[in-house]
């Protein structure tokens, strides 16, 4: 477990795994960290490489690609009420084929994009975050963006309860077969 920390201008952290650009990045399985704070990572701030993981109440500043990255083919992590400002690329990405993974109460703002979920990732839940100011109008940086989703019964994803506002060049931006409901999307 990796809490209360304080990480700044940092060329690496690492927890269980060397890493030169990270802030923090966690390679195995059943991980709490929690409460942290990472400013000035060359790459991702938070990078879950492990599954099963906890990223809970850490906030994120400046990160030079992504504020917290989940890797390709992981599942069972949850990131809960972290902070995630002024990163490069996207606030949270969720990368391709991850599997049930909650995304839940974060808050994003000013990121190259917000949440960005990649393609073929299935049974996600993104629930009440509070996604604002992200895009600078590049059109693959929107608030939520879903690259692409499943549209079977057994493979959904679900955006529910955010609160989406002043994104560019679109605030929630997914494809048909999206559970959608509940969110306040207003455009600036």
């Amino acid at each position: 477990m990796i809490h209360t920390s304080f990480i700044t201008s940092c060329l690496f952290i690492f927890y269980r795994s060397i890493d030169a650009e990270k802030g923090i990045k966690v390679n195995s399985d059943n991980n709490v960290i929690d409460n942290s704070y990472v400013s000035n990572s060359i790459s991702d701030g938070i990078l879950i490489a492990g599954n099963n993981n906890i990223v809970r109440g850490n906030t994120i500043v400046d990160s030079g690609l992504h504020g917290i990255e989940v890797a390709s083919g992981k599942t069972d992590n949850q990131v809960l009420s972290n902070n995630v400002f002024s990163s490069t690329s996207n606030g949270i990405l969720i990368n391709v084929n991850v599997d049930r993974t909650i995304v839940q109460g974060n808050i994003l703002n000013g990121n190259g994009a917000g949440i960005v979920l990649a393609k073929k990732d299935k049974n996600n839940i993104l629930d009440a975050n509070t996604i604002t100011n992200n895009g600078g109008g590049n059109p693959f940086q929107n608030g939520i963006k879903i690259t692409d989703a499943p549209v079977t019964a057994d493979s959904k994803v679900t955006v529910t309860r955010n609160v989406v506002v002043g994104n560019s060049p679109g605030n929630i931006v997914v494809p048909s077969g999206t559970i959608v409901a509940g969110n306040i999307d207003t455009q600036m």
